[in-house]
């Protein structure tokens, strides 16, 4: 017997038909919640802090370009050094190592995030969260219950670098420069001044020389501050390059050639002594004088206005001559030290010695042989040298002053203590390499005087000094 199939009623067909509609409306809302919700969740993790500083920190520190940075950073270059110094250096320093970052915690829309190498940190970059502006009016869906509450919670807070920091690296290389004194020296191409200046060296000869004319001078300068080893030149007043000598890292010093003593000169001395002494004893007279003596100069005159030493005797002889202390000034002015003695036999058959320790100073005149214009008793290439002192007081330079080396009393600045402390003297600071500081106190003067005594075996150095309050 056949099936007989009844038509539905349209009731059912309706209440499929809506169910059918919701579940399609259902599929399509939540389709589009989810996207929205993925979006949501996308959009706070690249925004979210711990994502948004990993980005930052891979773009400025993974693969370190040390000029941008720097650049970046605002760092200001010293006298000698700049952008390039400070790469080199931190591409030496960091190499090959990998570098890190932390997140600071403290604050709500800023925040700091610094960089290491190992323990030291080197800089730090800054993120900041805007405030989001307000509108002027609140969403109808406000008025929904916990609405505000909730859209608040789901709103995502947006972070944007704010900039970067590094901490200025120690410089603790410095350079010591040793040179004639009329050079000029040149540290990464810019020549350093008098207030690099530590020492001069020069000697008495200068006290009588003609003007224009000078004996030995030498001269040291002193530079710090420096991330790598500089590069030091030098030049003679002309501008033509000096060549210089690293003694040790950071010691430069220019090639000093002793002058040798020229046998013309030596030969020269010696006759000129003896007819000195022949002309004080009535040997000779005032004619051979003027063969070896310049007739315009002192020495001439000093000779032929003094009394002589003796007139009437048997004979004389001469001791062996001792010759030092040569140097040339110039292509026509030299002086060379001579020790000899005259001996005298009276006729009571007594010999009197009669000493020569003279520096005679000879230059050639327009015939080309050289005559002596002026005699010293004194050694004229004794060298005197002067030391720069600084004295500071609370970080203020109080005087700098150059002062004799070999000086046995010194003249300290007067300072005042401040209230409820006392002066306990002045301190030289040391750095060691690892740019730890020692204090070593170097002058403490009796209360209610300013001069020290310094010992001869002590002398003085270069200094900068630090007065010091307890």
């Amino acid at each position: 017997m056949a099936k007989i199939f009844k038509k539905p009623r349209w009731t059912t067909v309706v209440f499929y038909s809506v169910v059918l509609i919701v579940i399609v409306a259902f599929y399509f809302f939540m389709t589009n919640l989810m996207g929205k919700l993925t979006a949501h969740l996308e959009n706070f993790q690249e925004n979210h802090i711990n994502s948004k500083y990993r980005q930052v920190f891979e773009s400025y520190f993974a693969d370190p370009d040390w000029g941008k940075l720097y650049d970046e950073a605002g760092m200001a270059d010293t006298a000698f050094e700049g952008k390039e110094a400070f790469v080199a250096y931190m591409t030496q320093k960091v190499g090959d190592q990998e570098l890190i970052c932390f997140l600071e915690s403290a604050g709500t829309d800023a925040k700091r995030c610094p960089v290491y190498l190992g323990n030291e940190e080197i800089g730090a970059f800054y993120m900041s969260s805007p405030a989001q502006p307000k509108p002027e009016t609140d969403p109808w869906y406000y008025k929904i219950p916990f609405a505000e509450s909730l859209v608040n919670k789901l709103k995502v807070q947006r972070w944007n670098y704010d900039g970067l920091t590094l901490v200025e690296p120690k410089r603790q290389l410095s350079v010591t420069v040793t040179t004639e004194g009329d050079r000029t020296v040149y540290v990464n191409g810019v020549a350093l001044g008098e207030e690099h200046l530590i020492s001069t060296t020069y000697t008495l000869a200068e006290q009588y020389l003609p003007e224009g004319l000078h004996g030995m001078r030498r001269q040291s300068f002193y530079a710090d501050g420096f991330l790598v080893a500089p590069q030091v030149t030098a030049a003679d007043k002309d501008g033509n390059p000096i060549e210089l000598v690293e003694l040790s890292p950071g010691v430069y010093s220019e090639v000093f050639t002793q002058q040798e003593s020229e046998k013309e000169i030596e030969e020269l001395v010696v006759d000129a002594a003896k007819v000195y002494c022949q002309y004080m004893i009535e040997a000779t007279g005032s004619s051979s004088l003027r063969k070896y003596f310049d007739t315009a100069g002192q020495a001439y005159k000093d000779i032929t206005s003094s009394e002589q030493w003796m007139q009437d005797y048997q004979t004389y002889r001469f001791g062996e001559a001792a010759l030092s202390s040569f140097y040339r000034y110039s292509e026509d002015t030299v002086s060379i030290r001579l020790a000899m003695s005259l001996y005298v036999r009276r006729f009571d058959g007594s010999e009197k010695e009669y000493p020569v320790n003279t520096t005679f100073l000879m230059k050639k005149g327009d015939d080309g042989s050289y005559k002596v214009y002026a005699t010293n008793n004194q050694e004229l290439q004794k060298a005197t040298t002067l030391v720069r002192l600084r004295f500071y007081s609370g970080g203020q330079l109080l005087e700098s002053r150059m002062v004799d080396a070999s000086a046995n009393q010194l003249e300290l600045p007067q300072v005042t203590a401040p209230e409820g402390k006392q002066f306990t003297g002045w301190y030289l600071a040391t750095t060691a390499e690892d740019g730890s500081q020692t204090l070593s106190r170097i002058f403490l003067p009796k209360e209610g005087e300013t001069s020290v005594y310094i010992s001869a075996e002590k002398g003085l150095t270069a200094m900068d000094l630090q007065a010091r309050f307890e």
